[in-house]
């Protein structure tokens, strides 16, 4: 045969990819005059004597997608969607039965989604994806398993192949909607906003209510990371007020958007109670945080990163991590110094880079007044630059925090005042964190009656006073540590 030899290791024919995938040659075959019923072969690169031969180069991606599909694990669903994703389809009639039975089969898994293995499904979302596009699914056989792995943290699986997120289908509109999920962790949150509404006014998904439900609730979380809170409040409140598969994540989001405007009692009173620990935990230690309660608050953050370890969810226990060593970093520095270092790690293994740069900045924070200076404010310099690149404002004023307590610890108190007013301006533009001012207030000369007076607009668990004297305690006792 020549240069077309596939022995040659250049070229592979249909004899060569059935060894490959351990299909009969006549199946292959049929995948390739027939088409396959999901993932088509490539166009052949020569066609000798009728039969196709390929570079090897050009049909290794086509091969390694269907290799995996072989790796699904043991769920007991998955190797009946790899059979029916290799059937060896005839005619119109055959392919119909295909479709329906992948429906089913699909149904079945999003039953059982709560109790596979995330890493399984994370592996092989993508091509559950495209099974549901090649067979011209409705996008609601994917939001359970969407879902799942939204709670779980485990966003990377919504980085999507190409011909899927470029498809105009219902698979292809909620998938895109998916890549707008994957860039709120990655950024930039302004891109996460804009593709996410546009996906929800496509008419490809006017018609699919659970798909909808799903990306409103994740469109309302983007637009609070990026700064715009009064909207995504606005949108939570709704999905609450239309009872939506989604109303306990939102009271959740909405008790962590409440915190962080100050209104804590309204947050306890409201946070429901006997809640999953990874979810409820992480909201009232915010509020224990914020009111200079740290030791309270690293329980709240122990106890739900414990239970998203316990619940075989790795994303949403990243991002726990991070909160206990931001917590830590203001009370207990070495400790913080190894959480956020582990929290760094784990946080870049999920493609979380907003959580990451909020590990880092805890890292950095935690060395003020015993690392070198320089060091610190190089950390801290890295954290803004990442703050604009990703677009995470939320973190905004808690960095302006992390400064002024820099100053302090190093003598530069003449900067609190520009700082102070830098984060009342982040107060007015985005609605939250405006009680970092009164800590700085407090630092820059201690509980002084006007400073009681401003901080009364706060919902202080106990009283300002209490609550202001705890953060002046724990910058007294951080100071007896500066070398």
């Amino acid at each position: 045969m020549g240069q077309c030899d596939p022995g040659a290791g250049l070229l592979l024919g249909l004899s060569d990819i059935a060894v490959h995938l351990g299909e009969h040659v006549h199946t292959v075959a049929h995948w390739y005059w027939e088409g396959h019923p999901v993932d088509p072969l490539p166009s052949p690169d020569i066609v000798e004597d009728g039969q196709p031969f390929w570079m090897q180069h050009r049909v290794e991606g086509w091969l390694a997608r269907q290799t995996s599909s072989t790796t699904w694990g043991e769920h007991p669903v998955l190797p009946v969607l790899v059979h029916i994703l290799r059937a060896n389809t005839g005619g119109l009639d055959e392919r119909r039965r295909i479709r329906e039975r992948t429906k089913t089969s699909l149904g079945e898994l999003v039953r059982a989604s709560q109790e596979t293995d995330l890493f399984v499904l994370g592996e092989n979302f993508s091509v559950l994806a495209r099974l549901a596009l090649g067979l011209e699914l409705s996008a609601g056989g994917l939001v359970g398993i969407a879902d799942r792995l939204a709670r779980g943290g485990m966003w990377s699986a919504f980085s999507l192949e190409e011909e899927i997120l470029t498809s105009e289908t219902p698979v292809g509109v909620f998938c895109r909607g998916l890549r707008g999920v994957a860039l709120r962790y990655s950024g930039p949150l302004a891109v996460s906003v804009a593709e996410l509404a546009a996906v929800l006014r496509s008419p490809f998904l006017s018609g699919d209510a659970d798909a909808r439900a799903f990306l409103a609730y994740q469109q309302a979380q983007s637009l609070f990371y990026a700064g715009r809170g009064d909207v995504a409040r606005a949108r939570l409140e709704r999905i609450l007020g239309e009872d939506s598969a989604y109303a306990g994540q939102a009271q959740y989001f909405l008790g962590l958007i409440d915190a962080s405007r100050g209104r804590f009692r309204d947050v306890l009173a409201c946070v429901p109670a006997g809640g999953p620990a990874r979810y409820r935990d992480a909201v009232i230690g915010e509020v224990y945080k914020s009111n200079g309660s740290f030791d309270e608050a690293c329980t709240h953050f122990t106890r739900a990163l414990e239970d998203a370890e316990h619940c075989g969810e790795p994303g949403l226990a990243a991002c726990h991590r991070v909160r206990l060593a931001g917590a830590l970093a203001w009370s207990s520095p070495q400790e913080a110094i190894a959480v956020a270092c582990q929290a760094v790690e784990e946080n870049q293994r999920f493609q979380n880079r907003v959580a990451e740069l909020e590990a880092r900045m805890a890292f950095g924070f935690a060395g003020i007044g015993t690392a070198p200076s320089c060091q610190v404010e190089d950390l801290l310099a890295g954290a803004e630059q990442l703050v604009q690149e990703t677009g995470a404002v939320y973190l905004q004023p808690q960095l302006l925090a992390v400064r002024g307590f820099h100053a302090v610890l190093t003598g530069r108190n003449e900067e609190l005042p520009r700082l102070v007013n830098q984060i009342r301006h982040c107060a007015r533009a985005y609605g939250f964190g405006g009680y970092y001012a009164d800590v700085l207030l407090v630092w820059s000369g201690g509980t002084t009656r006007r400073t009681v007076a401003r901080a009364r607009v706060r919902q202080w668990l106990d009283s300002p006073v209490p609550a202001l004297g705890r953060w002046y305690d724990m910058l007294t006792t951080r100071r007896a540590l500066v070398v």
